[in-house]
């Protein structure tokens, strides 16, 4: 998902909270399942864009749904399993999710998404304050500001989250990490590690298993 100030992803086994109003884009990779539920608003849910932890309850509530083409609070049953999602609803936890943080201010923005296309070779972060036109100083201050991480720890991140997408459309851990530029097998599971807190391999069996990955 694409949305002002972020780039993330969404595995097999979340969802995506997108509140009202917020502009944003879908880009589907591979197979995708996927599944839009619009909540009204009286169900009084109020949180930030971003992954959730999808209950199974919940799920199958959303699923019955589909099929039916809507719940008729009228109906006595349909009535209950609304009260149920809404429960379900307010009780939505965030997961950890596989996202970047995007930087707003112009110049940083246009220089970061250059080299989304080319995460096997990133740049230096002086080639990135050059292509924003600022100094190196000047570069690191501001994007540690919008986007929270130094512009080296945001590169790896990106090279991770992009290791991600690979192994979802089915390549090996092996060719996803030199895909995103690792040297070694066993660095790119330890930088993936350590950021993600799960192993490359079991983020591939997942998303396999569920048949995509939605970002």
């Amino acid at each position: 998902m694409r949305s002002a100030g972020a780039l993330a992803l969404v595995v097999p086994g979340t969802s995506l909270w997108v509140p009202a109003g917020t502009e944003y884009a879908l880009d589907l990779h591979g197979p995708c399942d996927l599944r839009v539920a619009y909540v009204a608003t009286w169900f009084g849910v109020e949180r930030a864009s971003g992954a959730v932890a999808m209950p199974a309850l919940l799920a199958e509530i959303l699923e019955r749904a589909v099929a039916s083409g809507y719940l008729d609070s009228n109906e006595p049953r349909d009535a209950r399993l609304i009260a149920v999602a809404g429960d379900e609803l307010r009780a939505l936890r965030g997961a950890a999710g596989f996202a970047l943080c995007m930087p707003r201010e112009a110049a940083l923005l246009a220089a970061v998404e250059a080299v989304l296309p080319m995460l096997d070779e990133p740049p230096t972060v002086a080639a990135l304050a050059l292509a924003a036109s600022m100094s190196l100083r000047t570069f690191e201050r501001r994007f540690a500001a919008e986007t929270g991480l130094a512009p080296r720890a945001w590169l790896r991140r990106a090279r991770l989250v992009a290791a991600t997408v690979a192994l979802a459309r089915g390549a090996s851990v092996t060719e996803a990490g030199l895909a995103s530029g690792y040297a070694s097998l066993s660095a790119f599971v330890a930088a993936y590690r350590s950021v993600f807190l799960t192993t490359p391999g079991s983020a591939a069996r997942v998303a396999r298993a569920a048949g995509g990955l939605t970002r």
